[in-house]
């Protein structure tokens, strides 16, 4: 196993993968008691139905639900579209949502969001008391053959908010999950700019014999890379200190979006897989970033930076929907929201 980790004002990122083993339970990934604000749930059980993919058991519990699949591939009939929809305006300091889904032999999704995960800070929330940060559990299962598709829109932090999210999934050797984070600066339109607190994202993967395949996690924190004001040296020049740090070189520099692409897949995929959409991201101007192949060849990593949500979206669409053309043999439709 290899570990490397990177921590620049305030910003850390760490990422491990291996060849074998069995990974034992790691409570960094366990969520604390729920103790304060909106608790939603979500569970899905998608199965493949003669020909095509069927939601079978479903719970959900408000502001988390789905309406019925959808099938809107001609050339993949049997891959079943999911929206999950929330009826709140986003998340307050002190929710949490656990969601889960779980794809058995054969089956094939695209599970998206509605829209965009809006976090508010506790300004907002409740002024004067600081609550326990949002918080996503999100769990996955994948069966054999299996092809998952989790794309959803952006998480947008705003001012003074906190948010965690934990990912723990289970791959099967022979399945494929491509899997999709975006993260933003926060309401750029009303003058806020990484004024959010803190962003942790933690992803876990094994395979059907809790073997450890890979796991990655990003910690932005804007404020806390605030440089002291007793050194007149680095005093900031800009209004903005949370901007001015976490925009520093080595770290966003000029970008103010940054998104992850992870596919997990079968060996005989990932050389190609790497290559190509490696080639994919060069060709976007506006984007920095690229691809590496995990240790053991569990998989390929995408991270980019770039400008503006629309831009990474963009190059991020474009590098999934090469991997399903590698892997299932068909065409990416970019499908309405709206």
């Amino acid at each position: 196993m290899t570990d490397a980790a990177v921590e620049a004002g305030g910003v850390a990122a760490t990422a491990a993968t291996a060849e074998g083993g069995v990974l034992p339970r790691d409570d960094t990934y366990a969520i604390p008691p729920h103790r304060t604000g909106m608790e939603g749930r979500l569970h899905l059980s998608l199965h493949r139905d003669g020909v095509r993919t069927v939601l079978g058991s479903q719970r959900a519990e408000p502001p988390l639900s789905v309406q019925r699949a959808l099938y809107c591939e001609e050339l993949l009939p049997d891959m079943a579209y999911v929206y999950i929809t929330s009826t709140s305006g986003g998340m307050l300091q002190g929710d949490r949502h656990i969601t889960r889904f779980d794809l058995d032999a054969g089956a094939r999704a695209h599970i998206t969001t509605q829209g965009a995960t809006r976090i508010y800070g506790d300004d907002e929330a409740s002024p004067g008391m600081e609550k326990p940060a949002a918080r996503s559990s999100l769990r996955m299962s994948l069966g054999e053959n299996s092809y998952l598709e989790y794309m959803p829109d952006q998480i947008i932090p705003y001012t003074g908010s906190r948010f965690q999210q934990d990912a723990d999934i289970l791959v099967h050797e022979t399945a494929t999950l491509a899997y999709v984070e975006t993260v933003t600066p926060g309401r750029v339109g009303m003058g806020e700019s990484f004024a959010y607190k803190s962003c942790n994202l933690k992803m876990r993967v094994t395979d059907q014999g809790g073997r450890f395949r890979f796991i990655d996690a990003a910690r932005m924190e804007p404020r806390a890379a605030q440089p002291s004001l007793s050194q007149p040296s680095l005093r900031p020049q800009s209004k903005n200190r949370s901007e001015l740090d976490i925009k520093s070189f080595g770290i966003m520099a000029e970008y103010n979006v940054v998104s992850s692409l992870y596919i997990i897949t079968q060996k005989k995929h990932v050389d190609k897989l790497q290559k190509d959409i490696d080639g994919i991201i060069l060709q976007h101007d506006k984007i920095a970033g690229g691809a590496t192949t995990m240790r053991g060849s569990t998989g390929v990593m995408a991270r980019l930076l770039g400008p503006d949500t629309e831009s990474v979206k963009s190059a991020i669409t474009e590098a999934a929907a090469y991997a399903r053309k590698i892997i299932l043999g068909a065409p990416f439709t970019d499908i309405r929201k709206s």
